[in-house]
């Protein structure tokens, strides 16, 4: 022997490669889990400002709370309506690769 190790090659480790070794292997794309882990995200957020703004009508008043509940649902409209038109294009995308 020359105590040399025979050259083993491991798979690169982390969070990000593992999860993405676990999606690959249930056959989930990457891509597809981003986008539900972010169409989660958006709900949730959605979820948030409507506490906030029931919240902020018990304690601040009816009209601070009304402006919240406007405000943060039409800022989220807008951002989850760019974000759901692309994550949209990438579903037509796909079938439209897989023809």
């Amino acid at each position: 022997m020359t105590g040399e190790q025979p050259a083993i090659s491991l798979p690169p480790t982390g969070p990000c490669t593992r999860s993405q070794r676990t999606n690959i292997q249930k056959g989930i794309d990457v891509k597809e889990f981003v986008i539900g882990v972010n169409n989660i995200v958006l709900y949730v957020a959605l979820a948030v400002i409507w506490i906030a703004a029931v919240v902020m009508i018990f304690v601040q008043g009816f009209w601070s709370g009304a402006g919240v509940f406007i405000t943060g649902t039409l800022t989220w409209c807008i951002i989850s309506g760019f974000w759901f038109v692309q994550s949209a294009t990438y579903e037509e995308l796909k079938k439209l690769n897989a023809k």
